[in-house]
């Protein structure tokens, strides 16, 4: 069998070609040089930078289950306060706090009121603040009480909220959460 050469597919008629091959060659198309090197074009980051990153990203992951339920009162305002944080609570349904921060998730669904709480979340934990603590006031409504039902129980998931309570009747009642985050957990979990 007789080996190709380039001389040779040259040498055939354009009535033997494939329309594309001839109109290619009526234009007198080259083809790009053979190269058997890989190039990037765009830099990747350096390891300590990927691990970095990641540890970053994890801190602004929750992981809420829809599935979960805790202990939380049934009768009498919804509250809730980790272990050695009752005093905070009292302070908190006092309103002894100032809130940094309003959410307003009713009318939403499920889906997309997680996602602005764990947005919220996020951008809380990374806002330059010499303040440990963080106030939330989060209206999720009455309405069908879908809401109503499901934030406490992502709450209570979330490592840097540490107590919760019902707003007095005058500023939301039922329809609204006041919520006591501390911002760093290292220190939190050092105390």
């Amino acid at each position: 069998m007789k080996k190709k050469t380039p001389t040779d597919e040259t040498s055939k008629q354009p009535e033997e070609l494939s329309e594309f091959e001839a109109l290619m060659r009526a234009e007198q198309v080259k083809p790009l040089p053979k190269s058997n090197k890989v190039r990037f074009n765009k830099q990747s980051p350096s390891p300590k930078a990927s691990v970095k990153q990641s540890t970053q990203q994890s801190h602004h992951q929750y992981h809420m289950s829809d599935e979960y339920y805790p202990a939380l009162p049934e009768s009498g305002p919804m509250q809730f306060a980790r272990a050695g944080f009752k005093a905070q609570l009292k302070e908190l349904a006092k309103g002894y706090y100032t809130f940094n921060v309003h959410v307003d998730v009713h009318g939403m669904t499920k889906a997309q009121a997680k996602h602005t709480l764990v947005s919220t979340l996020g951008k809380m934990r990374q806002h330059p603040s010499r303040e440990p603590w963080v106030c939330l006031c989060i209206n999720h409504g009455i309405g069908q009480g879908i809401l109503k039902a499901q934030i406490p129980r992502w709450l209570v998931q979330i490592p840097e909220v540490v107590a919760f309570h019902e707003a007095p009747k005058h500023q939301g009642g039922h329809g609204v959460l006041w919520v006591l985050c501390h911002r760093d957990l290292d220190k939190l979990e050092d105390a």
